[in-house]
């Protein structure tokens, strides 16, 4: 069933728009490059964003939030973040269960179960969990490039949000309320861009042999009209 819907949305993404550009939005909902022209593939390797094609932590993230905030229009706290579990599960089937995916996923459903519990979830367990999860599921995807990149990312992100945090404090000073959540945000999302960076390189350079240059960039440019993207293939489909 999971195959004829998948089949079904790319029919539709083919029908509204073609080329590269059904390509792209075919593969940040529901993963993959087979679509995508050599040419533009090698734009995105060169760029360091061809991990917005793999249905990761961005996209769970996004999925998730966006199903909760939506849900918390018409119920209470605790019933939306149980019911946000739906369309999470959907999302992951979607994406063929594929291992950064189910990761993401665990992650989220720890969060959503906190929030049904009134506790508060501690994100490196979460990751810890996902990780042991996937691992005691099949070992052999601790030597995958994806499952690599997915844990060491997420791990930068974790790990350097505090400081994130601190730092965009301390910098933006604007006592304006939606200017300043802005500036924090643009500071934030610049740290936990280079957090993840960071902690994907050993990967990167152990597999492709060399690092993008422009991939920072490139990154803070991308992502967040991924998830604008993300949203909008949604709301069509």
């Amino acid at each position: 069933r999971c195959i004829d819907i998948r089949r079904s949305i790319r029919n539709t993404i083919n029908q509204y728009t073609d080329g590269d550009s059904a390509a792209l939005l075919q593969g940040i909902l529901l993963g993959g490059t087979e679509e995508m022209s050599t040419e533009t593939y090698s734009d995105f390797v060169a760029c360091g964003v061809t991990h917005i094609t793999a249905v990761s932590g961005m996209h769970i993230s996004a999925i998730c939030m966006m199903s909760a905030y939506l849900l918390r229009l018409i119920l209470e706290r605790r019933k939306a973040s149980a019911l946000a579990l739906i369309p999470l599960v959907f999302e992951v089937m979607l994406a063929g269960f594929t291992p950064s995916a189910v990761r993401s996923a665990i992650m989220c459903s720890i969060l959503l179960l906190a929030n049904c519990f009134l506790k508060r979830a501690d994100a490196l367990n979460s990751l810890g969990l996902a990780a042991m999860c996937l691992l005691i599921f099949n070992p052999y995807y601790v030597c995958g490039l994806g499952f690599q990149l997915s844990c060491s990312a997420t791990a930068g992100v974790i790990i350097i949000m505090p400081y994130a945090t601190a730092l965009a404090d301390r910098i933006v000073k604007i006592d304006f309320k939606y200017l300043t959540k802005f500036l924090k945000g643009a500071v934030i999302t610049v740290a936990q861009s280079l957090g993840a960076a960071i902690f994907t390189l050993p990967f990167q350079i152990l597999q492709f042999g060399y690092i993008s240059l422009v991939s920072l960039i490139a990154n803070l440019m991308i992502c967040t009209a991924a998830v604008m993207s993300i949203a909008a293939v949604v709301a069509g489909l």
